[in-house]
Formats: C-alpha cells, sequence, structure tokens
C-alpha cells in the first residue's frame, strides 16, 4: 500500500471527480447500493473519510466500487491510491501467482469481488499468524516482546504480608554486621 500523502492525494482526487459528476456522497452510497446490493454498499460517511485521507489502508473493495460508479477504471483507481502499478506495468510476479491472476481477470466482476475479499482475509490471517511467531520465537529466545519491559524488574525487600497478620522473614542485609 502507499504512503499516506499518496492516499490523501487519491482521496482528493476522487473528491473532484465525484464534485465533477455532479454527485453528492449520498449519491454515491445510493450509486453503490443500486449496483452491489444494501449490503455491499459503500456508506456517505466512508467516502467521505477516503475523500479526506483518513485511513492508512483504506479498503480496496470500497475504493473500486466508488471508482466504478463514478466511472473509472481499476487501474484509475489504483493509480490514485499508489496500490498496483497501471496494466502493462505489471511486476515480477511468481508464475503461480501470475496464473492465478490470469484466471481471475477472466471471472465476472461478482467472482472477482468475493475472490478479492477471500485473498484479504487470508493475508490479514497470514500476517496475524507471521506475528505471533516472531512473538514466539522472542519470546523463547530471551528477547523482550513488544509488551515486555527491557528494564530489570526490581523486587521490594520489604516485609511481606501474609493473611492472619503473620509476616514473612525478612531479608535483611545488614544483620551480618553485628
Amino acid at each position: 500500500m502507499a504512503d499516506i500523502e499518496t492516499i490523501r492525494g487519491g482521496g482528493h482526487r476522487l473528491r473532484q471527480v465525484r464534485e465533477a459528476r455532479q454527485m453528492t456522497q449520498m449519491d454515491v452510497e445510493r450509486a453503490t447500493a443500486a449496483r452491489y446490493g444494501t449490503e455491499a454498499r459503500v456508506f456517505a460517511q466512508q467516502v467521505s473519510r477516503i475523500e479526506k485521507g483518513q485511513f492508512d489502508k483504506p479498503p480496496i473493495l470500497d475504493l473500486l466500487r466508488v471508482g466504478e460508479v463514478l466511472g473509472l477504471k481499476p487501474d484509475d483507481i489504483a493509480e490514485m491510491f499508489g496500490l498496483w502499478p497501471r496494466q502493462g506495468e505489471a511486476p515480477d510476479l511468481d508464475s503461480r501467482v501470475q496464473e492465478l491472476v490470469n484466471l481471475s481477470q477472466q471471472a465476472p466482476l461478482d467472482i472477482r469481488e468475493e475472490m478479492l475479499s477471500q485473498i484479504e482475509v487470508v493475508v490479514a490471517l497470514t500476517r496475524a499468524k507471521l506475528r505471533q511467531r516472531l512473538l514466539e520465537r522472542e519470546g523463547s529466545e530471551g528477547i523482550p516482546g513488544p509488551h515486555e519491559s527491557r528494564r530489570p524488574s526490581r523486587t521490594s525487600n520489604g516485609p511481606t504480608h501474609i493473611s492472619g497478620g503473620a509476616r514473612a522473614p525478612e531479608d535483611d542485609d545488614d544483620a551480618d554486621d553485628g
């Protein structure tokens, strides 16, 4: 995903396109609901947040849906938000991944949307699992994890109170000085 300045610039350009089409954010919500159904619509508030660049990673499906109702191609949206290179500028992909890309481009748009949603879930789960493994590895190597302090803990040498009012023996370093 692109840096925050690219995302803000993309949101600004998207707003310019929407305004040039004389559409309100509510019009975009209605158009996405009409095209994709009420469950998959992009709410006006979401359009506003996208246009203001308030996302580190704006939802790709929302970007594509808004772009489509505004008459933009997926490559236009990708270029605006720095998502992927334009067709013809394809990055060097593993041959298996390139084969999947080619197959997906032959599928109808609704199937491609579903595939993209599933891929996003797989990516999120994979990232979570990798983070978990890194944390486990750091813990087993004695390296403090992100939530652990790097400072040695200090223990109190003061009296320890036990229920019933009894006290545990104190560890008094001065006892040997007699």
